[in-house]
């Protein structure tokens, strides 16, 4: 009992201090960051200089970390920068060619279930799809966004072209589901009539008796066996 006792409290420990932050942990991350941001850079350069103050903001951050001895409180700080990195319109920035393919990946799931829906069923669908393929459009023009053509404060124009995309996927995600449940429904609703249908048989009088003769007939005869009447 002692030693289940003690491989529980280690355990515990052991789990209790994996899910906080480490140095080598947060070390990798922000080298993993730092090469995505470039990556970036490059990929979007009308956002290069968005890109390089947030970068430059983090390292303030990082650079902080490095004065303190204390590891748990340094991976904590080096986790903040990291977080840093990925916050915002530069993390939106970030993601939006990956929600673009989530986006684009839902549309091709709700698309193979209208096959059997009704029209207005299909009419729906193909508006909430009419809508994320707007949102594609937007976070589309948004990454190639020429340095010249950009606003006063082009975040918004990130955030805003995130947030269409991301109700995007969640209106189509809902649509799907709900479809689903109505096909859960029909199905239960069939399986009830079957069972109905298997019962209402099981009920049905195996013989019957002629009202004549009074002896019994097997169901389904129209004339007694017995005495001829019928049935």
């Amino acid at each position: 009992m002692k030693r289940l006792f003690l491989l529980f409290i280690t355990v515990l420990f052991f789990t209790v201090y994996s899910c906080g932050p480490s140095i080598e942990g947060e070390t990798k991350n922000w080298d993993r960051n730092i090469q995505q941001l470039e990556k970036m850079q490059k990929d979007y350069p009308a956002y290069a200089d968005m890109i390089k103050a947030k970068i430059e903001e983090a390292e303030k951050i990082n650079n902080k970390a490095k004065d303190i001895s204390d590891e748990e409180e340094k991976a904590k700080k080096m986790r903040e920068a990291n977080n840093l990195l990925n916050s915002g319109c530069i993390g939106d920035l970030k993601n939006m060619n990956s929600k673009i393919d989530d986006v684009k990946e839902k549309k091709k799931e709700l698309k193979k279930i209208l096959k059997d829906k009704s029209k207005s069923d299909i009419k729906y669908a193909e508006l909430i799809m009419d809508d994320s393929k707007s949102a594609i459009k937007k976070a589309e023009k948004v990454l190639n966004k020429k340095a010249e053509n950009l606003d006063a404060n082009p975040c918004l124009k990130i955030e805003s072209a995130y947030k269409d995309l991301e109700a995007a996927y969640k209106d189509i995600e809902e649509t799907i589901s709900n479809f689903n449940d109505q096909d859960r429904e029909k199905e239960e609703e069939l399986n009830k009539e079957e069972l109905s249908k298997d019962n209402d048989k099981k009920d049905e009088p195996k013989t019957v008796e002629c009202p004549y003769c009074g002896k019994k007939n097997d169901a389904g005869r129209t004339e007694c066996k017995y005495c001829g009447a019928p049935l």
